[in-house]
């Protein structure tokens, strides 16, 4: 994603010096040069970045091994301090690539509802759309399209 989109995205956002940034980015590892910049923009503004990495591939792995006491009420107090929310994704929120046993799926929605939850309460919340193939199939436009009209 072009640069000086995510200088324009941190600014329109009403990040102020001193506040804590949640970034909140949904995609695998390969794709978090984008989490990187959005981190570099945010510290540049004289705010603080906190990252919270979402990914299928992990969270598929994470979530068949999490139990009910794995991620408790201290663990979503965190967001607590947190001013502004950049849901950063790079293809759809929340659906794991692969299945779950029907006990660890109620564990990751869960886990979802109430991190969701603790976010709701956050000052701001902006959800930012990366301009990537899987996000323009989503949309119902042709990628090239899509992409196109999305970083400029």
């Amino acid at each position: 994603m072009n640069r000086q989109i995510i200088n324009k995205i941190v600014k329109a956002s009403g990040i102020q010096e001193g506040e804590m940034v949640l970034l909140h980015f949904w995609g695998e590892q390969e794709q978090e040069d984008v989490l990187e910049e959005f981190a570099e923009t945010v510290v540049a503004a004289g705010a603080s970045p906190l990252e919270l990495r979402q990914s299928r591939s992990r969270n598929q792995k994470l979530f068949a091994q999490a139990t009910e006491r794995s991620f408790g009420k201290k663990y979503f107090s965190v967001f607590e301090k947190v001013d502004t929310v950049l849901d950063i994704f790079v293809y759809r929120p929340v659906v794991l690539g692969a299945q779950l046993e029907q006990e660890q799926m109620m564990i990751y929605k869960h886990y979802m509802g109430n991190l969701f939850g603790a976010l709701g309460k956050v000052q701001r919340f902006l959800q930012i759309r990366i301009p990537t193939q899987e996000n323009a199939l989503e949309s119902g436009l042709e990628p090239t399209e899509y992409i196109t009209r999305k970083s400029i």
